[in-house]
C-alpha cells in the first residue's frame, strides 16, 4: 500500500508539535526493554548492524549500543534525532522517510 506524501508530512509534523510531551512521557519512566526486542537480541550476531527504524529519541539503541551492537537510528523526525544524539553522541542518525 502506497502512502500519500501529505500524510508523511502531516505526521512528520505532528510528532515536531508535540515533541516536549512526547519527550516527557519517555522521560517519565525508566527504559524497560521490550520484550520482543529482547528475544530477537538473542539471535543477533554481535557484529551486525542494526538499524533502529523509527527510533525516535533513541531508547533502544542506546540500550542495544550499550550491549555492544553497531546501531544507525533512522526516524523522520529531525527533533528526535538531535535529542538521540545529545543522549548518545556516538550514534550515527539518518533522517528518512521510512
Amino acid at each position: 500500500m502506497r502512502i500519500a506524501q501529505g500524510a508523511v508530512k502531516r505526521t512528520v509534523q505532528a510528532y515536531e508539535a508535540y515533541r516536549e510531551v512526547y519527550i516527557q512521557e519517555w522521560d517519565k519512566r525508566r527504559y524497560r526493554l521490550p520484550r520482543l526486542l529482547q528475544t530477537w537480541m538473542e539471535g543477533l550476531n554481535q557484529s551486525s548492524i542494526l538499524l533502529d527504524l523509527g527510533c525516535g529519541v533513541g531508547q533502544d539503541s542506546r540500550h542495544l549500543r550499550r550491549k555492544k551492537y553497531r546501531v544507525i537510528d533512522v526516524d523522520g523526525t529531525w527533533s528526535f534525532l538531535q535529542i538521540a544524539h545529545k543522549r548518545s553522541t556516538h550514534l550515527p542518525l539518518v533522517q528518512a522517510d521510512l
